[in-house]
């Protein structure tokens, strides 16, 4: 495995107003495939997150899972593929703005 190893602070850079262009330009440039992030750092992001939507985090349920488990079948059947973190989030989406 050989690729870089990116610190907390870099994709943390990417939610201010104005980012560092040259973060946004390096990481552009960068081969996606090529880009690690420690859980370490992913436990720094969520633990920074959470304060501003404990209240507010939507829960994933069996019906959701399910759903998502179909769309992602039915997308390979189509020769595309979706993430199971979008297809969970899509679907949630879908169940929220129906309850509205």
């Amino acid at each position: 495995m050989s690729g870089f190893l990116l610190d907390t602070n870099i994709p943390s850079e990417l939610t201010r107003p104005n980012s560092a262009p040259q973060v946004v330009r390096w990481l552009d440039e960068a081969n996606d495939e090529s880009l690690y992030l420690s859980v370490i750092s992913l436990g720094e992001i969520l633990k920074a997150l959470r304060p501003w939507f404990d209240d507010r985090l939507l829960p994933i349920d069996a019906p959701i899972a399910e759903r998502c488990g179909v769309l992602s079948g039915e997308y390979r059947l189509r020769g595309k593929q979706i993430k199971v973190a979008d297809g969970l989030i899509e679907r949630r989406l879908f169940i929220t703005d129906s309850l509205s």
